[in-house]
């Protein structure tokens, strides 16, 4: 399944060199793409790739081919919105105790362990 996953994220790759009319890959294309991908992969392997990205490529091929000139575009398809509060400072109350509570302190701040 890693693999398959794999050559789905590449499939941007595959749309600069190996775009044809057939919308068919051949065996070289995909040895190279497996390249790229850091794979090694087996006969039946290519066999089955093969043929699954060059079926990818004809849904792609027929979704190119469709009329959407009368769709507006959208971010999304929910058409949901973020909803925005206004930002208010708002006094907390007793910074000591906020940082007494904290598990580790240094001076007037929280300390945290380092992200990088």
């Amino acid at each position: 399944m890693t693999i398959y996953i794999l050559f789905l994220l590449l499939l941007a790759i595959l749309s600069e060199f190996c775009y044809n009319y057939t919308m068919s890959i051949t065996n070289e294309q995909l040895e190279h793409l497996a390249i790229l991908s850091r794979l090694e992969l087996k006969d039946e392997e290519k066999t089955q790739f093969q043929d699954q990205l060059s079926d990818i490529l004809d849904f792609v091929d027929q979704l190119q081919n469709i009329n959407t000139e009368t769709v507006e575009p959208m971010h999304h398809i929910t058409g949901l919105e973020t909803v925005w509060r206004e930002d208010v400072v708002q006094e907390f109350g007793d910074r000591e105790e906020l940082l007494d509570s904290a598990p580790e302190r240094q001076g007037d701040y929280i300390k945290t362990k380092p992200i990088f």
